[in-house]
Parts: C-alpha cells; sequence; structure tokens
C-alpha cells in the first residue's frame, strides 16, 4: 500500500510476502530447516554440464570455464568443491584463447568425478552453523604457541 502512494513501482514476480524459504542470488535460503540450497536446476545443469565433458578427451577453454564458474558457483554450499577447482583452474590456463582446445587427462577426469559426487551425494544443502554452539571452552580446546617445533593443542 505505501509504495502504491508513493508511486514505487513494484513487480508482483519479484515480491513475495513473509516465508520461510526464499530464493535469493540463486541460493534457497531456508529459515524452517536452516540450510542453504543450490537449486535443482542448477544441480542438473552442472551434472549434464560433467557428462558432456566426461565424455570428452578435449574440450574448449570456453566450454571448461562455463563448468569452473559453476562449480565456482556451487563452492558457496558445497565448501569442500574448493579443493577440486585448482586443477581445473591449471588446465583451463594452458591455452590462450577461448576457441582453443585444451586436453581433459586423467586428473581433470577424476576431479570432474568428484564434482559429480559432490552434486549427486551432497545433495546440494549446506547448514547454517551458529557460532553460539560449540565453543573453544564447551569442546575444552586450548592452544599455546610452540617455540620453534609443531604446533600445541590441548
Amino acid at each position: 500500500m505505501i509504495f502504491k502512494k508513493l508511486n514505487i513501482p513494484l513487480s508482483s514476480s519479484k515480491t513475495i510476502g513473509p516465508v520461510t524459504s526464499l530464493e535469493y542470488l540463486g541460493i534457497i535460503l531456508d529459515t524452517d530447516a536452516f540450510e542453504a540450497r543450490i537449486p535443482v536446476d542448477k544441480i542438473n545443469r552442472m551434472c549434464y554440464l560433467i557428462h558432456q565433458l566426461s565424455r570428452k578427451k578435449r574440450c574448449t577453454k570456453r566450454e571448461l570455464l562455463q563448468l569452473i564458474g559453476h562449480f565456482n558457483f556451487a563452492t558457496c554450499i558445497i565448501i569442500p568443491g574448493r579443493s577440486f577447482l585448482s586443477y581445473l583452474f591449471h588446465v583451463s590456463c594452458s591455452v590462450d584463447e577461448l576457441l582453443y582446445h585444451v586436453r581433459l587427462g586423467k586428473e581433470a577426469r577424476i576431479d570432474l568425478s568428484i564434482w559429480e559426487e559432490f552434486l549427486m551425494h551432497w545433495n546440494g544443502r549446506s547448514l547454517f552453523l551458529e557460532s553460539s554452539l560449540i565453543t573453544n571452552v564447551d569442546l575444552c580446546l586450548f592452544t599455546d604457541a610452540a617455540g620453534s617445533y609443531g604446533y600445541g593443542g590441548i
């Protein structure tokens, strides 16, 4: 009502009333389940791209970078996936032009298969963790600086 009185246009497709699950910047935030999810269509798109590249021995730099971009987005939710991006970045840097072909070797295929496992079994979900749930006192975790060798922790 206030927006109409002030003559501010609103898009009805982008306006949502009070809800507990909403999509924001391509991520579904669910306050009931305390989780963030990747939408199913994005998971399906990434799986499709993985299957397309897994069957090839070579692909263009553009195709690989497109998939890396999707993976980079997914790391907001699938945090362990960051470890399996570095080699794919390395492969993409082996040529200069976007239309040049890169070789997808054994290591790249392993990273692609691990990403497929993440997408299929991680289920695109990440829980909201409250920092107040577990503290170092609750865990009886205390550390001490080690003078010359190793690390100190009790």
